[in-house]
């Protein structure tokens, strides 16, 4: 039994070794696994910082864009703004141009009615005068009887005078004289009748065509709109402006014509509305003395152009200079007119010196043989005889052959 027990004693001993060994193996292991799972841990804490990170790289990304389109929207919408803003602008300009056309046209309109007017209160009061005179010539017609007759004579030429109308036949000079009608028609001198008789007369040729189309109790106004209509500037604003702003002085254009070509296109742009009258002197001075053909009239008149003259006294300041400079271009074209003149008897000087050497050379030859022997000359000939034919030489020889 004792042995048994130590027996039984020594088993458990050893079983509490090998139980000692497998719990350490075990304990090792599970540290083993603990690192691991800690060093998972932190592989994975790093994983999700960096995702942390990355995905705040993207929002401040995200953010930075949305903010540069916040600013592009904003500079947009400051843009559609100003845009809006300067529309507005252009469309009360145009609103308040179209303003002024109408209350042109209707101040050109009341001007018009009270020419009218006027001239219906002068008729009638010519009318009047005259039943007056005649009433007072029957009251008193043995007093002042000549005087009576010399008013009523005085009112009547006032009446009934015949303006002096230019004639119309050639359609390129309309613009001219229409110019000229405007302007009688303006000053209200003359009877309508009259006047719209005279303009009747005053057109010929071509244009007088345009008269049948016409009804015969037409107006002055309305015969010049219908000539308007046929024979006008038909160039439109645009085109205008573009014919000013490509405008120069041509090369066999004097001062006053480059002008008065320059102050006529802006005229027609004034008329079609495109140019306000408050801009035509400093666009007329500008570009006038700009584009001049010539740099130094440009040099000598930089001081005039820019002080405070008018476009007027520019244009006589460079008409001086034009006229300084062919002054002295004049000698200098006389001397090349003599030398042009000169030049065709020099040529014949010199063809007839060499006629002249020609007929020396001649007349020496010619002195030269008369003064050789003759029987050289002689035996010269009859060398030059005998090795010829007789046929040959027969008409062109002075000599004899054979048997001659």
């Amino acid at each position: 039994m004792e042995s048994e027990k130590v027996r039984e004693h020594d088993d458990y001993g050893t079983r509490d070794k090998d139980q000692c060994d497998d719990e350490l193996e075990d304990i090792t292991n599970l540290e083993e696994q603990i690192e691991m799972i800690k060093l998972r841990e932190m592989e994975m804490v790093k994983t999700i910082q960096m995702k942390i990170q990355l995905k705040e790289m993207k929002e401040n990304e995200r953010l930075r864009e949305e903010r540069k389109r916040i600013q592009t929207l904003r500079k947009q919408r400051s843009e559609l703004e100003q845009s809006l803003f300067d529309k507005k602008t252009i469309i009360s300009q145009f609103d308040n141009e179209e303003r002024l056309r109408e209350e042109r046209k209707r101040i050109q309109t009341l001007m018009k009615q009270r020419s009218e007017l006027e001239q219906s209160l002068f008729d009638k009061e010519t009318i009047i005068s005259q039943f007056d005179n005649q009433t007072t010539r029957k009251q008193y017609h043995n007093v002042n009887k000549e005087e009576a007759k010399d008013s009523v004579d005085n009112n009547h030429k006032m009446f009934m005078i015949k303006p002096n109308i230019p004639k119309f036949s050639d359609p390129n000079q309309f613009n001219e004289w229409k110019v000229e009608i405007e302007s009688i028609l303006e000053s209200n001198i003359y009877h309508k009748e009259i006047l719209r008789q005279a303009i009747r007369n005053a057109i010929s040729g071509k244009p007088r065509k345009v008269l049948t189309t016409l009804r015969p109790t037409a107006t002055s106004e309305e015969i010049l709109q219908t000539l308007e209509s046929n024979y006008g500037d038909i160039k439109s604003g645009e085109k205008l402006m573009e014919e000013y702003y490509n405008a120069q002085q041509e090369k066999d254009e004097d001062i006053s014509a480059w002008g008065i070509r320059l102050e006529e296109i802006i005229q027609k742009a004034i008329n079609r509305g495109e140019i306000q009258t408050c801009r035509k002197e400093r666009m007329l001075k500008t570009r006038f003395w700009k584009h001049l053909r010539n740099v130094e009239w440009n040099n000598a008149t930089r001081l005039f152009f820019e002080s405070s003259i008018t476009f007027e006294e520019l244009k006589t300041k460079l008409r001086r200079e034009e006229l300084e400079m062919k002054v002295n271009k004049e000698p200098e074209i006389k001397k090349q007119i003599h030398v042009q003149q000169f030049d065709p008897h020099i040529k014949l000087l010199d063809e007839l010196k060499e006629r002249i050497k020609s007929m020396e050379e001649k007349l020496n030859s010619l002195s030269e043989e008369r003064q050789r022997p003759p029987m050289v000359a002689e035996t010269g000939n009859r060398c030059y005889n005998r090795g010829q034919s007789y046929r040959g030489f027969r008409n062109n020889s002075t000599f004899r052959g054979r048997g001659g």
